[in-house]
């Protein structure tokens, strides 16, 4: 494994993910539709005009259910390149504290109005001009935009983790532009067996999603996506017919994480499984995944597309392995690793835990034209071995404020 980065802050990516050898009931898996201790938004997502005027927001849910008042601990990650060229996963943290039973919400944009009036960092802060890069490469005329996403634990007031299982969030997106809105559930890990939840668990500077005693929920071994095939993609009318379009962008990110100054940075070569409505089943190679990717499912998979499925209807599930047929026997893909130069590095893929949500945006021809968006996160699920996956996140010694730059070449460890 290979190392990456230097720091006045935190983040990389990282850690060996092991496979677990045994089949992890639903309860001990991280998934959609729970309560936890650790939570994780895979996309947020904010667009500016060009003169900078909002127009379209992240709005973060975090509700408290239990009976006592919990600090939460919150790094924010640009998925992109910033806006500076060269320049990866920036990140920054803050904390919440939260009083028995509090629901809170705030703004990525702004951070406002956060629990009790007491305003967060915004996601901004995670690209050096505040605003993202253009959308379309076209220069500084055209609309920019800042995605990423988020992972929060249950601290003390320390920024020590404990174990409290009683968190939920939610992740809303406004678009002011076109008069549209949805809205998909956090993933949430809950830590296992502890004696008392308020007490320090874990480490104070690793979590183990492992599925243990002392651990918190091991990581599924596959996601599961249902889709429509894109209306770009052989079918120009679209799956609901009267002249609508359809278009999918499918968001993964890698669970394991390490924002400690330099931490290691894990690689994954997505595969797609897929059944069509014929019940005919296909396995496709997609691409390398190195910490967070965003795109059309196209730009996934040529394969997801309706001339290869031959039907409308299709589902995927989604693993991150080493190598194009998950064959540990065989050589491991070279990823090429973003930012760091023409040629640019590689990192070796390796069997990896992966979150994420798929965006259906369907468009109606009107008139007047209209559009509408529909998020989902993926459902969590074991392996076609029964097996799930390992993960773990390193954070250190917290410093608030911090970012990490990919500005140091790749160095063999």
């Amino acid at each position: 494994m290979r190392k990456l980065f230097a720091v006045t802050g935190i983040f990389t990516m990282a850690l060996g993910a092991a496979v677990a050898n045994a089949q992890t009931a639903d309860d001990d898996r991280g998934n959609i539709g729970k309560k936890g201790a650790v939570l994780v938004l895979p996309k947020i997502e904010l667009r500016y005009d060009a003169a900078q005027v909002l127009e379209q927001d992240t709005f973060i849910s975090l509700s408290n259910d239990g009976d006592q008042a919990i600090s939460v601990h919150i790094f924010y990650v640009n998925g992109d390149e910033t806006s500076v060229p060269g320049e990866c996963w920036k990140f920054n943290n803050d904390t919440l504290d939260l009083t028995r039973n509090q629901p809170a919400y705030w703004s990525a944009d702004s951070g406002a109005p956060g629990p009790s009036g007491a305003a967060l960092q915004t996601f901004r802060v995670v690209d050096n001009l505040g605003f993202g890069r253009d959308i379309d490469g076209a220069g500084p005329s055209t609309d920019t935009r800042l995605r990423g996403f988020c992972v929060m634990w249950a601290t003390n007031s320390s920024e020590e983790p404990v174990c409290w299982n009683q968190l939920s969030a939610k992740v809303t997106i406004v678009d002011y532009e076109n008069s549209d809105v949805a809205e998909y559930e956090a993933y949430a890990f809950q830590c296992l067996d502890a004696e008392n939840p308020i007490d320090l668990y874990g480490t104070d500077d690793e979590i183990e999603l492992n599925g243990t005693a002392g651990g918190y929920d091991i990581a599924p071994g596959q996601l599961l996506l249902d889709f429509f095939s894109d209306s770009h993609a052989g079918n120009p009318n679209g799956a609901f017919g009267h002249g609508t379009t359809i278009n999918t962008e499918l968001t993964l990110m890698l669970l394991d994480m390490d924002f400690i100054d330099g931490g290691e940075l894990p690689a994954t070569f997505v595969i797609f499984t897929t059944h069509n409505e014929n019940e005919q089943r296909r396995s496709f190679p997609g691409q390398c995944l190195i910490c967070w990717r965003s795109d059309n499912l196209f730009a996934w998979s040529i394969s997801l597309g309706r001339q290869i499925q031959g039907t409308d209807r299709a589902k995927a599930r989604i693993l991150g392995s080493s190598n194009g047929s998950n064959n540990p026997a065989l050589p491991a893909v070279l990823c090429p690793v973003p930012c760091t130069g023409d040629p640019p590095d590689t990192e070796e893929a390796s069997r990896r835990a992966l979150l994420g949500v798929s965006t259906i945006k369907v468009a109606f021809p009107g008139p007047p034209p209209a559009s509408a968006t529909a998020i989902t996160a993926l459902v969590g699920m074991s392996d076609e071995n029964g097996d799930n996956i390992e993960a773990t996140i390193r954070f250190g010694p917290v410093q608030s404020g911090g970012n990490i730059q990919n500005v140091l070449p790749l160095n063999d460890e």
